[in-house]
């Protein structure tokens, strides 16, 4: 993974963008863009049997509004990170693939910045500011889960060519043993004939 707090260094993130996030409604932002976004993802064949496989819609967007209704909080800390790893875990582990994510993850930014205009304040320069916190907060977010996708998948394949390995080096051995005791039955079958022609 990244290194956050230089990550979030490089992006400008500061805790100006914070207070101005705080300012916003974020419960409201919640069920405006909830119903839009999954009402959109029915009618992806993949998307929805991905849902209807591993889930159901009531719960991913109960999920999502937790999510969204957090957006005003600052994306630093271990509960934070934690949150966005298990965002990762989850989506590796029904097998939406890093595309897919990207591609719904732009939906929820296009809606979210809808939501959040109806709320900003009219001044121009004020409305600017709002806008660039709120790219950075989802910026954020959408590059830590990539990030951990990339590490949990890394992972994963790590795990499975040691698994392949270790299965790889167990059946050898049993080959191994298997030639040894072929070798003592031949061996004790020639002696045992050896002893019979001996004794007739």
């Amino acid at each position: 993974m990244i290194e956050w707090a230089e990550y979030l260094s490089f992006m400008e993130w500061q805790p100006e963008d914070s207070a101005r996030l705080a300012t916003l409604d974020w419960s409201h932002v919640a069920d405006q863009v909830t119903p839009q976004f999954y009402a959109k993802l029915q009618t992806i064949t993949a998307l929805d049997h991905l849902v209807k496989t591993h889930s159901s819609y009531p719960r991913l967007e109960t999920s999502l509004k937790a999510y969204l209704s957090d957006l005003g909080t600052p994306p630093v800390g271990p509960a934070y990170l934690s949150r966005i790893r298990r965002i990762a875990e989850a989506h590796v582990r029904i097998g939406l693939t890093p595309d897919w994510y990207l591609g719904a993850y732009r939906l929820v930014w296009t809606a979210v910045c809808a939501a959040v205009d109806q709320q900003a304040p009219t001044d121009s320069s004020l409305r600017q500011h709002l806008f660039a916190s709120a790219s950075k907060r989802l910026m954020a977010d959408m590059v830590l889960t990539v990030s951990l996708y990339q590490e949990i998948l890394e992972t994963s394949t790590a795990a499975l060519g040691q698994a392949q390995a270790t299965m790889a080096a167990v059946e050898a051995d049993l080959n191994q043993q298997a030639v040894q005791l072929a070798a003592t039955a031949e061996e004790t079958h020639a002696a045992v004939g050896h002893i019979v022609e001996t004794l007739e």
